[in-house]
């Protein structure tokens, strides 16, 4: 898309340019998008693993309930990894749980996803209307202050606050 539509882009043409560069060689956000985008490749997370302290505890909680008990603590493998994925030195990943270094990593990390979500939005904003522009589409705007259907304006979260009751009853609280 951005070879077609590039002769017609104005803010975007940098952008993709930009874009362009840096995922032509090694970058951090292909690194993570390799080893994180749907599942964790095999090998990577024991490696990780292995090189936290032996101090540190980590539980794991099961259930009757069908539910993922193990979320809290898959996330928190998860940043783990990507901090090490972060850490520019790499050349020894044990070093790389030191506090200075692992914010450097951390700051790493978001700096060069923000740098590259940034350029991929001023792309797409100026590509998209491009796109559009033959399909003789409305623009409407609107506003709204809560998380809601604005069709049905009715909330999208939901609780069922009369199970809550239930179990803590169940469980003599309140």
């Amino acid at each position: 898309m951005g070879k077609k539509f590039y002769p017609l882009l104005s803010k975007g043409r940098t952008a993709y340019d930009e874009l362009k560069k840096y995922f032509s060689g090694p970058n951090l956000v292909a690194n993570i998008r390799d080893h994180f985008a749907s599942h964790y490749e095999i090998g990577f997370l024991p490696r990780i693993l292995s090189e936290l302290p032996s101090s540190d505890v980590f539980h794991f909680v099961s259930s009757t309930t069908p539910v993922n008990t193990f979320y809290s603590f898959a996330e928190n493998m998860r940043n783990v990894a990507l901090i090490a994925t972060s850490d520019e030195r790499g050349e020894d990943e044990t070093l790389s749980w030191e506090k200075a270094r692992a914010r450097q990593a951390v700051q790493t990390l978001y700096a060069e996803a923000g740098n590259v979500s940034e350029r991929l939005e001023t792309f797409l904003n100026d590509l998209l209307p491009l796109i559009l522009r033959p399909c003789s589409l409305e623009r409407r705007s609107f506003t709204s202050t809560a998380v809601a259907d604005p069709v049905k304006c009715q909330t999208l979260i939901f609780v069922d606050e009369e199970a809550i009751v239930r179990r803590r009853k169940q469980k003599g609280v309140d």
